[in-house]
C-alpha cells in the first residue's frame, strides 16, 4: 500500500504596516524536496484580468532553480492547501493540478472579495498566508545541517584546504569533505594529479582549464548541499551543468540535469540540441530522437532540420542521427530528406 506523502508546510506573514499596493506580492522561496522550490503570489486588488477586481487573488508558483531561469523541474499530482487569516478573516482553499510548464501559477483568480480584506486590516491587523503542499514523490526541505555547513564553509578560503583556480578566479573547499562526498575528486586529492600543486600556504590549487567557474561552483555547492538551489550561481547552462556534472562523475546532479533537459525539450531547439551535442549522450540522444518522433510534423513544418550544417568532422555521426530519425518518423508521411 502506498503510503500518502507528508505535507510541506509554509508560512508567510505580511505585517500590518504593509499598504497593500495593486501589483503583485511574492513570498520567499520555500522547498517541498531537493528539485521543487516554490513561491506564493498575492494580488491584492486581483490580478489584471476583466471581472475580478473586486477580489483578491492567491496562487501557488512553480519556480526555477536559479536566477537565470535555466532550470526547472516538473511537478505532477500536486494537491495544495492555502489558509489566509486576517484578524477575523479565515479563508481555506484546496486545489490539485500538474505543474508540467514552467511560467505556470495554479490558484484562484477570486481567492475572496476584497472588501473582506479591507475590513478584517481595519485596526492594522497583518496578514497569514498558510500554504500545505502534497507532492507524489519525496517530500522534504533543504537539510538544515547541510545548509549550515553551506554557509560556513563553502568557498572561505580561511576554512579550505583546497583552491580551485579559473584564470583569475578562485573556489575553496575541503578535500576530505569532497573525496566523501565523489569519487572523482578522493582520486584528485589522492593521486596529486598533474593539475594539482601547493601554494606557499599549504592549500592543495587545482587548476580547472576544461570547465566554466559557473557550472563548477554550482556542482561543488550541490556536493555540499544536496538539493538543486542554484540561486547564488551564474554564467552556467543546463547543458554546462550536465556536462560538468559527467565528467566528474557526480550521479545525483548528472540524473537531474538530463531529467532538467528532457523535461523541457521543446520543437523550436530539440534539433539544435540533438545535432548540437546531446548525440554524444545515450539516454539524451534516444529522448530527443522520440521526442522528435511524436512531434514529427511540427518539426519538419518548422526547417529547423534543414538548417543543420553537415561538414566533413560530423558526417558519419549525423548521417547515422538522420538515419534514427527516418526510423521514428510516422510511415506515409513526407519523409526528413525530402523537406523543401
Amino acid at each position: 500500500m502506498n503510503a500518502k506523502p507528508l505535507p510541506i508546510v509554509f508560512e508567510w506573514n505580511i505585517d500590518n504596516s504593509t499598504e497593500l499596493e495593486d501589483r503583485r506580492y511574492e513570498s520567499s522561496i520555500f522547498w517541498t524536496s531537493d528539485r521543487h522550490p516554490w513561491k506564493l503570489h498575492f494580488y491584492p486588488h486581483g490580478t489584471n484580468k476583466a471581472g475580478i477586481q473586486d477580489y483578491f487573488s492567491l496562487y501557488v508558483a512553480a519556480v526555477h532553480n536559479d536566477n537565470a531561469q535555466h532550470i526547472w523541474f516538473a511537478r505532477y499530482d500536486v494537491n495544495y492547501t492555502i489558509l489566509f487569516r486576517s484578524g477575523n478573516l479565515n479563508i481555506q482553499r484546496t486545489g490539485t493540478a500538474h505543474f508540467e510548464d514552467d511560467w505556470v501559477t495554479r490558484g484562484w483568480n477570486k481567492f475572496a472579495v476584497r472588501d473582506q480584506l479591507l475590513l478584517a486590516r481595519q485596526g492594522g491587523k497583518g496578514i497569514t498566508i498558510v500554504a500545505e503542499i502534497r507532492i507524489t514523490g519525496p517530500n522534504w526541505g533543504p537539510n538544515p545541517l547541510a545548509n549550515a555547513v553551506l554557509l560556513s564553509f563553502f568557498n572561505k578560503a580561511e576554512y579550505g584546504d583546497v583552491v580551485f583556480h579559473f584564470g583569475g578566479r578562485e573556489i575553496y573547499a575541503h578535500k576530505d569533505f569532497l573525496s566523501a562526498r565523489n569519487d572523482y575528486f578522493a582520486a584528485l586529492f589522492r593521486s596529486g594529479m598533474e593539475e594539482t600543486r601547493h601554494s606557499d600556504c599549504g592549500k592543495m590549487v587545482v587548476n580547472v582549464t576544461d570547465t566554466g567557474y559557473g557550472a563548477f561552483f554550482a556542482m561543488l555547492k550541490y556536493l555540499y548541499s544536496g538539493y538543486f538551489d542554484f540561486y547564488d550561481c551564474s554564467e552556467f547552462t543546463v547543458e554546462d551543468l550536465f556536462r560538468t556534472s559527467d565528467k566528474y562523475n557526480v550521479e545525483g546532479l548528472r540524473a537531474a540535469m538530463e531529467d532538467c533537459i528532457v523535461e523541457n525539450l521543446k520543437i523550436d531547439d530539440v534539433v539544435q540540441t540533438l545535432f548540437g551535442w546531446a548525440y554524444l549522450y545515450p539516454t539524451l540522444r534516444k529522448e530527443c530522437v522520440e521526442f522528435i518522433g511524436d512531434n514529427y510534423e511540427h518539426i519538419v513544418r518548422g526547417k529547423t532540420i534543414g538548417q543543420i550544417r553537415w561538414d566533413n568532422t560530423n558526417f558519419m555521426e549525423y548521417s547515422v542521427l538522420m538515419k534514427e530519425l527516418l526510423e521514428v518518423a510516422p510511415i506515409g508521411r513526407k519523409g526528413i530528406m525530402e523537406e523543401d
